[in-house]
């Protein structure tokens, strides 16, 4: 993980030792995420969206998914135990929860991002993760997250099983493998 704040955020991603410049604007980037999301788009047109963000065609291989994967998950390294796939819940929507990450941005940093002209992904993400938790977008993840299996109180355990239903999101999973299969 590098140092953003000391070297600033990328314009470009690194293949097989070539440095291809990409097109960092938020929007973009939540399209690309949003493509991978979508198990009916045609994997055709997913790997044009995916390939529109280089401003050169980059080489077709196993480094390509490597470098869309890092840079979609802006600057977070994903660990887990070597040889297990650990499953979390999917707890948040670019497309389900749209409204209220606008109003998120709006109320916690004055920024409207319908009128912004450009924010890069990174900074995005930064500022996405750093949101008030009491803003409405922050307490809907929260929520989604809560294990009930974990709540001894059974009138809480209810009430927030009630809440995770009305604000529940289909399930679908972002992964190095999700990326991959953009490819297929």
């Amino acid at each position: 993980m590098d140092n953003v704040i000391i070297r600033g955020y990328p314009d470009s991603v690194m293949i097989d030792e070539t440095e291809y410049k990409i097109d960092t604007d938020f929007r973009t980037w939540i399209g690309i995420n949003e493509a991978i999301l979508d198990i009916n788009m045609d994997s055709e047109v997913r790997l044009y969206l995916i390939l529109s963000v280089f401003e050169k065609s980059p080489p077709m291989e196993v480094n390509l998914m490597r470098s869309i994967s890092y840079f979609l998950s802006g600057n977070s390294t994903i660990t887990g135990k070597k040889g297990t796939h650990q499953k979390s819940r999917y707890v948040f929507s670019f497309t389900y929860d749209a409204d209220y990450i606008i109003g998120a941005f709006q109320e916690c940093y004055g920024i409207d991002l319908i009128n912004i002209e450009y924010l890069h992904w990174w900074h995005f993400l930064a500022l996405l993760n750093a949101l008030n938790s009491q803003c409405e977008l922050k307490q809907r993840i929260y929520y989604r997250g809560v294990k009930l299996s974990e709540i001894k109180d059974r009138k809480e355990r209810n009430r927030i099983r009630k809440i995770q239903q009305a604000i529940a999101l289909p399930s679908v999973e972002l992964s190095e493998e999700a990326i991959a299969s953009a490819f297929a």
